[in-house]
């Protein structure tokens, strides 16, 4: 609509006209293009919990905590929704490492030892489990995706594709022209999801042989094979013997090449169910979840876990305690020998026995004060 429609309207109704329409359940109900000026309100709101917790005396574990059940889940509400732009995704982290690692005695002007994509590994493997907090927000629009996916006649999958995507389906779906930034956002995580899903076979009519991902394969489940384009539209069913619910060797082998072919034999085939059903490849009972769909994303959750991290942290200890332990197998306790590389002049011989450089190691094991306790 112009200006001059615009105005008339708002001659009609009497009523002033704004670019200001405020918020709307909370968020912004029009985004302009600086996101980051937008969002800005989420940047204020963390920022305020930080300063205020500052002024507390909080040990490692209180601050732990804080930051994960408070200061990482204030986002959450809008990061179901929306894409926080990557730059604002970076400050938060910042803000959240300048609190970890300050006192309030420097008011977080402390030394940050670690990076916070280190501390973002889970404790298992050295980290503390933080959260980056991009990879979450793709996680929970993710959790959108998968919903019209897998319940396309729901009221807002209906309305999304008469507006998207009328004459395809969701994986087909694309940002298309003039898109909201809801719909912008939800394209961010599309190949996420449709990339870890896959379909489990029932009667197979609903399941089209090219575009859908069906095959048992972890990296690929769509076809490779070329075939003849009158085939574009032929669905699953159509490999099956006429009136069994069993598969064609005959015709799989000889249309389609050794790995297809391999795969496809490979999908069970049950009377029993008739339903062509999405199944989530990260999550044992096949069901999508932020957490799954958040370590599919860091490759860091799938590593085998460490024995000395998992008796560290399943000590029955105070918390500050077992943080004090991570910090000297860390190596990243303020000892002349880690100070100096980072530009503090202090002298490098131990101030307790004067016999050998100040490392964690001579600290807590060689020194002879350390012997004593």
């Amino acid at each position: 609509m112009d200006e001059d429609s615009i105005s008339q309207v708002c001659g009609i109704l009497e009523v002033p006209f704004t670019d200001n329409h405020g918020t709307y359940l909370g968020l912004p109900s029009q985004i302009a293009r600086k996101k980051s000026v937008v969002f800005t309100f989420i940047k204020e709101k963390v920022w305020q919990r930080l300063q205020g917790w500052g002024q507390k005396f909080l040990s490692r574990a209180g601050k732990e905590i804080m930051l994960k059940t408070v200061a990482q889940a204030l986002p959450n509400y809008a990061m179901n929704i929306y894409l926080l732009p990557l730059d604002l995704c970076k400050e938060l982290e910042i803000m959240m490492n300048s609190y970890w690692w300050g006192t309030k005695r420097n008011e977080g002007k402390g030394i940050h030892w670690l990076r916070w994509d280190s501390m973002c590994k889970p404790k298992s493997v050295g980290g503390i489990g933080f959260k980056k907090i991009h990879d979450v927000n793709i996680a929970m629009l993710g959790k959108q995706c998968w919903k019209l996916m897998t319940d396309p006649h729901s009221l807002v999958a209906r309305i999304l594709k008469a507006r998207y995507y009328p004459r395809s389906s969701f994986i087909d779906a694309s940002v298309g022209f003039n898109p909201s930034y809801t719909w912008r956002s939800l394209m961010a995580a599309k190949n996420v999801v449709v990339n870890g899903s896959r379909i489990q076979i029932g009667d197979g009519q609903q399941v089209q042989l090219f575009k859908d991902p069906w095959l048992p394969d972890v990296h690929n489940g769509f076809i490779t094979s070329e075939l003849d384009e009158s085939l574009a539209t032929a669905t699953v069913d159509c490999l099956m013997v006429p009136g069994q619910r069993s598969w064609d060797y005959d015709l799989i082998t000889d249309v389609f090449n050794s790995r297809d072919a391999g795969l496809i034999l490979q999908v069970p085939l049950s009377v029993r169910q008739n339903e062509d059903r999405w199944y989530w490849l990260a999550d044992p009972k096949g069901q999508f979840t932020v957490r799954s769909c958040y370590n599919l994303l860091n490759s860091e959750a799938n590593v085998s876990s460490s024995k000395v991290w998992k008796r560290l942290w399943g000590l029955e200890v105070p918390g500050k305690v077992k943080h004090f332990f991570w910090h000297a197998l860390m190596n990243v306790l303020p000892t002349a020998d880690n100070l100096r590389p980072r530009k503090v002049e202090v002298s490098p011989i131990c101030p307790i026995c004067n016999a050998a450089n100040e490392s964690v190691l001579h600290c807590l094991v060689e020194c002879l004060f350390a012997h004593s306790c």
